[in-house]
Parts: structure tokens; sequence; C-alpha cells
């Protein structure tokens, strides 16, 4: 049997706070993460959303440097802030085939999209 490595990433406020590599197939890991993730989710503050996304979408050179067919990833969001029309995530899951370096970058990449959103939100909140 072929084996599949699923990596799985937790981000919290733009912060990387775990990283790990599950031997399962990306369809269970994701289960597994969503039935997880409603015990952290307070629905009457956020909403839980999953999106799946192409890696193309977030960075083309990404997409470039993975073998065979474009790369996708799931987030799994529970900790959102709307502000106007505007949506930060603040503590999410990445959930996506384990590409090695690529899934790395597209981790770090989703987190410090976060980071930069939260400091905006932030400094619009303060008034600066």
């Amino acid at each position: 049997m072929l084996s599949v490595a699923t990596l799985v990433a937790h981000v919290v406020l733009g912060e990387v706070t775990e990283v790990r590599t599950v031997d399962e197939p990306i369809e269970r890991v994701l289960r597994r993460i969503l039935v997880g993730v409603l015990d952290l989710w307070n629905p009457r503050e956020s909403d839980l959303v999953v999106t799946r996304e192409r890696v193309s979408e977030l960075k083309p050179e990404l997409a470039e440097q993975s073998p065979g067919t474009e790369p996708e990833f799931y987030v799994v969001s529970y900790d959102i802030v709307w502000r106007n029309d505007e949506v930060v995530d603040r503590r999410f899951y990445v959930v996506m085939e384990d590409l090695g370096e690529v899934s790395r970058q597209v981790v770090k990449e989703l987190a410090e999209l976060s980071r930069i959103a939260l400091e905006d939100l932030d400094r619009g909140l303060k008034g600066v």
C-alpha cells in the first residue's frame, strides 16, 4: 500500500504553534481535525470555516516547485474576526499533503498573512 503523508499545522495569532506529519490520507486527517476543532470553536463569537485553496493562488512560485499536479491545502478557521468586509483568521489549522519544504512554506506564508492582518486590525481599532 502506498504511504500517504499529510501535514497538519496549527497557527495561533499569526504564529505557527505546531507542525506535524501524519501517515494517513488527507481526507481522514481533515475529518479528525474538524471534529477536534469543534471543542475549540465558540459559535457565539466566530464562524467555523473550511476552505480548499490552491497553492498557486497563495504563492505561484511555490506551486512551480511542486512535482506533479498543483497542490491544494485546506484551512480550518475556527476563530475569525470580521471588520467591515475583511476577514481575519486568528486561529486556524492548515491541512495538506506533505510536500516537504513546499508545505512548510505554505504554512509560513499563511501565518505571516495572518500576523500582518492582525496587526492591521489592531492599528485600525486603536485609530493609528
